[in-house]
């Protein structure tokens, strides 16, 4: 349902490009909670998997409280760079 939400929520906002628009995100995962580290990683925390939010389980439940930010992508991309986390540039 939460996934359903965030995801109507990002097809209506003005300004997204098309190419997000259209992409099929299906994770959540906490990025960095309030005044606490942030991760080295450039692109995503793949260390830190406990931090993926389960479906059918409510932000508070997950503890995500004020100024948490999340990180909305395809679980299938998320593995592959957790596999190889070479960025090119």
């Amino acid at each position: 349902m939460l996934l359903l939400c965030v995801f109507l929520d990002l097809v209506s906002m003005q300004g997204i490009p098309p190419p997000f628009k259209k992409y099929s995100y299906d994770t959540l995962k906490i990025s960095h909670k309030a005044h606490g580290a942030k991760s080295n990683d450039p692109v995503i925390d793949i260390a830190n998997d406990q931090l993926i939010l389960e479906d059918g389980v409510t932000l508070v439940e997950a503890g995500v409280g004020n100024e948490t930010e999340i990180s909305y992508f395809k679980m299938e991309d998320y593995r592959k760079y957790q596999a190889d986390p070479h960025l090119v540039w």
